[in-house]
């Protein structure tokens, strides 16, 4: 799923994480590969996040989907790998602290 910009943000509130940008050249190919995502790295690979309908919290959650994992040990490539729901869930409509 593409996020909003209040999405992102609720993402990088609760894990830290930010977003390959926009204007990343990487960004127009794994577009072409995985479809229209946020997407996501860390020290595991790369992930975006999708509509988690199991999570009874009342809330918008999502949870992260790895679709591809770093293929040396200097993360310098993606190796593709089935999708892989992870136990992180988010909510998308928490409301920043003020």
């Amino acid at each position: 799923m593409k996020l909003n910009e209040q999405q992102v943000e609720n993402v990088k509130g609760q894990t830290g994480l930010h977003p390959i940008p926009e204007d990343n050249t990487a960004t127009q190919r794994l577009t072409d590969h995985f479809g229209d995502h946020t997407f996501y790295l860390d020290a595991n690979g790369l992930y975006i996040w999708e509509p988690d309908d199991e999570v009874d919290s009342g809330a918008q959650a999502a949870t992260a989907v790895m679709l591809a994992v770093w293929g040396d040990e200097e993360k310098t490539f993606l190796k593709p790998t089935p999708p892989a729901k992870s136990t992180v869930t988010i909510d998308l409509e928490a409301q920043a602290a003020e």
